[in-house]
């Protein structure tokens, strides 16, 4: 409750993240096996290892 109010109190809020926070929301990583460097190699073979 004290975090909801101190949001709501606050006219600017920034939030700092780190990587594979999204990886829980279906968005893919970039490092595991099907994450978005395993893609890139599959519809781009042509491309340099990332």
């Amino acid at each position: 409750d004290d975090a909801v109010e101190l949001i709501r109190k606050c006219k600017n809020i920034l939030v700092l993240t780190g990587a594979g926070i999204s990886v829980s929301c279906g968005i893919p990583d970039f490092r595991s096996r099907n994450g978005i460097y395993a893609r890139l190699r599959e519809e781009f073979p042509e491309l340099p290892n990332p």
